[in-house]
This record gives structure tokens, sequence and C-alpha cells, in this order.
């Protein structure tokens, strides 16, 4: 049995004070099933308004965690307390959840080397790691696309379902700079051109590109990785409404947040096809697919070879897959993952499977299959205990989840509150 310190930050939280991205839930969980004692230690629960309360906060969580005593410490998108990193000799490993564009504390990363490692899904961020953060390939574990999610028996009231964001961007920023900055409009409209453009086909500006842009907006330039996660955002919401555009004719349902949906609020067939009950929790998101015949992902841009996370799900639910193809998709699953090329290639296999039961019941079948043999949470535990040494697979003890003292108390009152009468 293993002592896992899980560090995430836990944006779910703002749905719920009990809710954790699917994914970091499936990861706790699956760790506790096999014998494991967990701490979450989740930024959003120790945050505050109050600059003394936070310090307090964190502080307590702090103290938790050394008392804890973890054995191996999985931090999401690279969360992290320095005090930590001083004072427990432990192995840090970095769940490869956003591209490296995202990570939290990067700086850390070199400060620290010698105890960070990373555990990656694929190997387009390998470079990177080696180049920015000095995680040469002793430092990186490839790991398999995993989910816990399952397959339930309940009606399929709904025939296809997208869940996923539309992404909230800093696209007035950028609108600012432009008519702030003291460059004339031509130029500025021409390096932005550039820009996006380069962004768009490679998912990253050069920095003979970045230095045009600088030159051109002066002090009012974003960072380059802030330009890039900006043009990268607004590219995907772009092909995510093109996508959706082309089934509204159809019984889509969309679910996403609230704060996403006002991305599509101008485009009233679209907006009109969305369901407002947040799906964040692992049930949830398992009852949707399982109740949906076709379920879509849709392209990202973070990732080119890769895909969602939300892929394992679908394929482990009773909901037939429709996704973009990438080279990953293709290694893992062959030939039995339905791809489309564009929105009239969508729609077309959408009704195709729509009027073709079987075909897409055996396509499920198979799916479903290959998910339980290569994709569970227990294949990541073997290939970890395989590079490292570390089990995490302990069948023969009870695990259990020890929450720091600021989420126990949130846990708490939000089941005092929640108490049936």
């Amino acid at each position: 049995m293993a002592k896992v310190l899980v560090m995430a930050y836990g944006n779910f939280r703002y749905f719920s004070p009990v809710s954790l991205e699917p994914y970091i839930q499936m990861f706790i969980n699956s760790l506790v099933r096999n014998g494991n004692t967990v701490m979450p230690y989740i930024e959003k629960d120790i945050q505050s308004d109050k600059k003394f309360k936070n310090y307090k906060n964190h502080y307590i969580a702090y103290r938790n965690v050394k008392d804890f005593n973890p054995d191996i410490v999985f931090t999401f998108n690279n969360l992290m307390d320095e005090r930590l990193l001083k004072k427990l000799d432990v192995p840090f490993y970095v769940m490869d959840a956003d591209t490296p564009l995202y990570w939290m504390n990067k700086e850390l990363i070199k400060k620290y080397n010698e105890k960070y490692f990373a555990l990656i899904l694929n190997t387009e961020i390998s470079d990177l790691l080696k180049k920015d953060f000095n995680l040469n390939e002793e430092k990186q574990i490839f790991i398999p696309y995993t989910t816990d999610i399952r397959a339930k028996n309940i009606d399929q009231n709904k025939d296809i379902t997208f869940i996923g964001n539309f992404i909230q961007s800093q696209w007035d920023s950028i609108s600012c700079s432009i008519f702030n900055s003291k460059t004339n409009m031509l130029e500025k409209e021409n390096i932005m051109r550039k820009v996006v453009f380069e962004i768009k086909d490679n998912f990253k500006l050069t920095n003979e590109t970045y230095e045009e842009y600088k030159k051109a907006f002066q002090n009012h330039a974003m960072s380059k990785n802030s330009l890039e996660a900006t043009i990268g955002m607004v590219h995907t919401n772009y092909i995510r409404n093109s996508l959706l555009n082309s089934l509204v004719d159809l019984d889509l349902n969309i679910y996403s947040t609230s704060y996403s949906l006002s991305c599509i609020d101008y485009n009233y067939k679209l907006y009109s096809k969305c369901h407002y009950n947040t799906v964040s929790t692992v049930e949830e998101n398992e009852k949707v697919y399982n109740e949906s015949k076709i379920s879509l992902s849709f392209p990202h841009h973070q990732t080119k070879t890769g895909f969602s996370w939300r892929v394992c799900d679908i394929l482990a639910t009773n909901s037939m897959l429709i996704s973009n193809k990438t080279e990953k998709l293709t290694q893992f699953f062959g030939d039995n993952v339905v791809t489309f090329k564009d929105e009239k290639d969508l729609k077309d296999k959408c009704l195709y499977y729509l009027n073709h039961e079987d075909e897409r019941k055996d396509i499920v079948q198979k799916c479903q299959e290959i998910i339980n043999k290569n994709h569970r949470f227990e294949n990541l535990f073997k290939v970890f205990e395989e590079k490292t040494g570390y089990s995490l697979i302990n069948s023969d003890i009870k695990g259990q989840i020890i929450n720091t003292t600021r989420t126990q108390k949130i846990l708490d009152k939000y089941n005092r509150k929640n108490k049936p009468v």
C-alpha cells in the first residue's frame, strides 16, 4: 500500500464543492480501490479571498501533507507548493493533463529537477520536455489513456451527444491591443494574420514571428504562451461551432458549462440544443454517454496526434464514438473507431449509424473490449510499477481517502446542508 498525494487545481469545484474533473476523480477512486491511501490536495479548496485567511489555509494544508508523509506525489499540470518540494524527499510526477503550455510553476521543475518526472500520453511533447524543462527520456514515462467509466444498460433516449467546453478566451485583450498600440493599423493587421495562421497550422509561434508581433504591439503585446493559448482557443471554438452547426436539424444534445455557453448564445439554433444542467461528475458523464446512441469528440488546439480523455470515457460505454482522426486513435483502436473528415462527412456518418443499429452496436462492443483490456487505470498502474518499482495495485488491502483539514470542513458543511430530510 502506498501513501499518495494527488495535487490538482480543481476547476470543477466551481460547480460543486464535491466535484473534481472526472479524470482526476477517477484517478483517485482507482488508487483507493487498489488499496492505496490518498490525500487530495485541491488548490480550489484552500484558496480564499482574504489574504490572511488564504495564507492560513495554505499553511494548514502544508502541515497536513507533512503529517501525511506521502511516498509518491502526482501533480496535475504541476500544481505545486515550493515548501513541499523542499521538505518532501519523494518523487514528484507531473500528470499530462494539458499541454506544457498550461503547466503551472514551470520554474520549479528546473530548480528541483532531480525530484521531477513526467507521466505523458503523447510523444509529441517529449522534445519540449527535454528542451524547456530538462526532463530527459529517463524522466519521462509514457502511460496509456485510461478511464474508470463503465457501460450501463439504460434507455438510450438521445441520438447524438457532445460534452465539452466552448472555451472563453482573452480575445478582447487582443482587440484592445490592436487599437491601443501606436503601430499603424495595416502593419498590425498583417502581423496578426501571420500570427493566427501560424498558430492554426503549427499550434505554436516561431520566435521570429513573435518578435515581429512584439515590435508591432510594443507595451500591449501578450506573452508568447498567452498569445498561443488565446488564438488556439479561438480556433478550437470555431471548429466546434462549425461541426455542431452541421447537426442542428438532428436530435443533438450539448452539455457544457454555463459560462462556456455564452460563447455560442449568438447562434440560436445551436443554443437551443444545449442542456443547462452541468455534467461534471463521473456518474453524470457515465449516465449521459450510456443514454446516447452516438457521442462526439472534436479536435482541440492542444494536441495533434493524441485525443481527449473523453474518448476512452465514451468507448467504455454503450455509446458509439465519432471523432476526428488522429495517429493515436488509429494506433490504439485501429478501424474500430468511426472518424470524420469534415462537417458533411460527420452528418452523413451520424445519419448512417442511427439507421444501422446492428453495425453501431457491433462497433460499441469491439471498442468496449479494447478499453477493458488496455485502457483501465490498472493498466496505467502496471506501467508505472514496471518503470519505477512502486506498486499501486494492492487488492488485499482496503484503501482510503484522507482529506486536508480545509477540504474536510467544506465536505462536512456540504453534507450537512444536503442531508436528506
